[in-house]
């Protein structure tokens, strides 16, 4: 679902293209949606760009932490044995990567 509303969003802020095409596309943190898209603008140029967006979808008490605090023995397993990373997250910060350095290539023409 956070997919689909990403591509929609991507796919309105560049005039609703009738060929856009999401070539690679993850969401990072269950928010923030990475998408690599192309299409053709309207003067007739192909594009590929990577663009993110946050898509908030969770209640706003998900954001407040109303649990007692976490003890000693937990926070010490979650840094020993806990991540944040995940596939989604990996590709969401390869398609970060990437931006960056279209980025920087254009800026060294």
């Amino acid at each position: 679902m956070l997919k689909a509303v990403g591509q929609f969003r991507i796919w309105g802020l560049h005039g609703w293209p009738k060929d856009f095409k999401v070539l690679e596309e993850a969401v990072a943190a269950e928010e923030w949606y990475w998408c690599k898209y192309q299409h053709t603008d309207s003067k007739g140029i192909s594009r590929i760009g990577i663009e993110s967006l946050r898509i908030r979808w969770k209640s706003w008490e998900y954001y407040y932490d109303l649990k007692p605090a976490e003890t000693e023995e937990s926070l010490r397993d979650y840094l020993e044995n806990g991540s944040l990373n995940s596939r989604e997250t990996d590709k969401a910060r390869k398609l970060r990567d990437e931006l960056l350095r279209m980025e920087q290539e254009r800026t060294e023409v």
